[in-house]
Order: structure tokens, then sequence, then C-alpha cells
């Protein structure tokens, strides 16, 4: 698994779906050389991102403050967020965000949101949103 900190934020204002009730956007996808990269989810000011076959890639944290590390060199506490590790090294908790896993080791929730795959073994939707992909596999549709 990647320990890297992304930096989202800024795609998700232009590819996001806005949550009604807040008027805020809450998730979105993340292009890299045209294509659609990954997702990208904004729960509690962290963004996660996530990859079409659910991996969790990284983290945004807002913070100020300093950034611990154990023995593996992996971030236990990022401002005033700590985070939490599971025995196989993947992230469980992100300040008061808890990430669970599936049997398959794919991404079943983020915070409140259930996220579901398609027979493909992509990411079919994420709480209220569904994802659509063409014959090409490609995402066509996010909504």
């Amino acid at each position: 698994m990647k320990n890297t900190i992304f930096i989202l934020a800024f795609i998700a204002l232009f590819f996001g779906v806005s949550n009604p009730a807040s008027g805020q956007i809450d998730s979105g996808v993340r292009v890299v050389s045209g294509k659609v990269a990954s997702f990208v989810l904004f729960e509690s000011q962290i963004s996660f991102g996530l990859s079409l076959d659910g991996e969790l890639m990284g983290f945004d944290a807002a913070c100020s403050g300093e950034i611990f590390y154990d023995l593996s060199d992996r971030i236990t506490k990022i401002g005033d967020n700590s985070v939490l590790y599971d025995l196989d090294g993947r992230i469980v908790k992100i300040g008061s965000v808890s990430v669970d896993y599936d049997l398959e080791g794919r991404v079943r929730r983020i915070g409140v949101r259930n996220i579901s795959y398609n027979l493909n073994n992509k990411v079919r939707s994420i709480g209220s949103i569904n994802i659509s992909y063409d014959l090409n596999d490609r995402i066509n549709r996010f909504s």
C-alpha cells in the first residue's frame, strides 16, 4: 500500500459532485494524463484518494503542527489528526474518520459512506453516487 499523501482537493473542485444538503463538493475524480486515475472523497475536512479498484491511495489533511512517524516510517499523527493502521499496514482511521475493508482487501466504507463494486471489481458506488463504465472499462458517468 502506498503511504503517499496526495494533494487532490483542487481536482475535485472541477470534477466533483456536490452535496445538496451542504452545497459543498463531497466527492470527485482525479485525472492524470487525460484519464480518470482515482476517486476523491471528502470526509470531515480530509480528502481520501481511492483507486478505481478500491485501494486507498492516500489522503490530504489540513494541519498545523508537528508530524509524527512510527518505526516503519508511517505517519502516526499529522497536526491534530492521529493516523491508525491495522496489522496489514492499511489505514483504518484518520482523525475521527474510520476506514473499513472487505474480505478482498478493498475499501468498504470511508466515514459514513459505503463503497460497492461491480462484477469487474471496479467501484460501482460511493455513498449515493453511482459510477458507470463503458465497454472499454472507462468511467462514462459519475452521478
